[in-house]
């Protein structure tokens, strides 16, 4: 059997649920006072209400006094929440996204930025391009993916970009500041906190606690115009004239700005650092996303991060040629690793010459082994060699330099490149002779060389060797064996 009066409790719970859709105006004190009168009052009455001893008719009994329960819950909680939200009317509060509407949508930007005690100006072309100047000569530039750190004129490729603009390409302020900087933080409205003087100009101050950071954020409009003047971190319990630990200033808005701002001369990825010109005898390539050395010859264009080496074996030797001007010539036993930029070489063995020209307009930096660093900015030659880990300068001219630049006879070394476990490898040179014979000032020169398999099993190669340009070849023959 079914209670009739259940049928009456449904349509009346039904109808005291159909009051909470509406958005009733906000409580008072008195209000309140008397939801928790009937409050109390349904649950007493639910209390004493007395269920049938039929199994299905109780189980609906509780079911109603389980939502009556709650029914009342809810409404005493929308009424405090009306209450203590009541203090601060939502129309005089703002979303974080539209005061900074005007920043977001120009297409220059200059911006003054105060982080970690040190001053920077900004200058933004929108999208996808950031200047960040500590002065005229340490810079960095982001350029869509590209990153690069300028420093005494020296420019450097980063890998990982700073998180300066968002997904569009635009700049974010909060990225700037360090400061999270997510749709969340973007979306949260800003309380009115008065109006202060900021830089000779009077303006509305919006504020809103960073609980991910413990900081409070300020954030200035313009009293009159309420656009974007500038915006603050600061200590949670600190005013608005305390010091700031972040700060970012508008400038200007839509300035005009010089495109070769954001250009890193030379770039590098228009350039690339340079080419091998000369090679003698044995050298070696390793790009830097690969672990294999590959043989190299005259006018083999170099990357960024590559590695030459030469054969520490023999008269082995190649000259660089890089884009900044300088000239490096690694002898037998160099090994060197080119930089993210057209002046910056480090060599961690060997003998070299570097030689700066007059078409080198700034300075060269030479790394060693470690942290060791020469910087060469005068015009001339310079020869350096690696011993016990420390780079030290070279006055004589070594025998196998003199012999490259062709002050003595320059003999040229063939070499035997076979293939090892899947690697290319050179074999040994067991012997090198040379013989001259001149006739009608003509040179007949025949070489001889020997190379030594020194493992197991038999080895196919590739013999390169090096032809001067003003020579030909009359003959070759090759024997295999003992």
């Amino acid at each position: 059997m079914t209670d009739p009066n259940h049928d009456r409790d449904d349509a009346a719970l039904s109808a005291l649920l159909r009051t909470t859709d509406a958005d009733p105006a906000p409580p008072d004190k008195a209000a309140l006072a008397r939801i928790g009168q009937l409050a109390a009052a349904e649950f007493d009455a639910a209390s004493r209400h007395v269920v049938p001893a039929v199994p299905d008719v109780r189980n609906r009994a509780m079911t109603l006094l389980l939502l009556r329960l709650m029914l009342a819950c809810s409404v005493l909680a929308a009424g405090l929440v009306a209450w203590f939200s009541s203090g601060v009317p939502s129309a005089d509060r703002v979303a974080l996204a539209d005061v900074l509407r005007d920043v977001t949508a120009a297409e220059t930007l200059h911006l003054q930025v105060v982080r970690n005690d040190e001053s920077a100006d900004v200058y933004v072309q929108q999208p996808g391009r950031v200047r960040w100047e500590r002065s005229s000569t340490q810079y960095e530039i982001v350029d869509g993916s590209s990153f690069w750190r300028i420093d005494d004129g020296e420019p450097a490729r980063i890998e990982s970009p700073p998180k300066w603009l968002n997904d569009a390409g635009r700049v974010d302020l909060l990225a700037l500041l360090n400061l999270p900087a997510t749709g969340t933080v973007r979306a949260q409205l800003l309380r009115p906190a008065g109006e202060h003087d900021y830089a000779g100009r009077r303006c509305r101050v919006y504020s809103r606690l960073l609980a991910e950071r413990e900081l409070r954020l300020d954030v200035y409009t313009d009293l009159e115009t309420n656009r974007f003047v500038a915006l603050a971190a600061r200590e949670p319990e600190g005013d608005v004239d305390s010091p700031p630990v972040a700060e970012v200033r508008l400038v200007a808005l839509n300035p005009k700005l010089d495109p070769e701002q954001f250009v890193v001369s030379p770039t590098l990825a228009d350039r690339g650092p340079g080419k091998i010109t000369d090679v003698q005898g044995l050298v070696t390539l390793r790009p830097r996303v690969s672990d294999r050395w590959t043989l190299v010859c005259r006018e083999t264009l170099l990357q960024p991060g590559d590695w030459v080496r030469t054969n520490p074996r023999g008269a082995h030797a190649a000259m660089l040629v890089l884009a900044s001007g300088v000239q490096v010539t690694l002898g037998p036993g160099t090994v060197m690793e080119l930089g993210d930029h057209a002046n910056q070489v480090r060599i961690t063995a060997g003998e070299f010459q570097i030689e700066r020209t007059a078409a080198a307009t700034e300075p060269f930096a030479l790394l060693g082994p470690g942290d060791q660093r020469v910087r060469i900015a005068d015009v001339g030659k310079q020869r350096f060699r690696i011993a016990d880990d420390k780079l030290q300068p070279l006055e004589a001219v070594p025998l196998w330099l003199a012999g490259f630049e062709g002050a003595t006879a320059n003999e040229s070394i063939g070499s035997l490149i076979v293939t090892v476990d899947g690697r290319a490898e050179p074999l040994t040179v067991g012997e090198h002779r040379v013989t001259v014979d001149i006739r009608d000032q003509i040179a007949r020169t025949t070489i001889e060389e020997t190379f030594v398999n020194r493992t197991a099993g038999r080895l196919e190669g590739q013999f390169h060797f090096p032809l001067p340009q003003d020579a030909s070849i009359s003959g070759f023959g090759m024997w295999i064996g003992n």
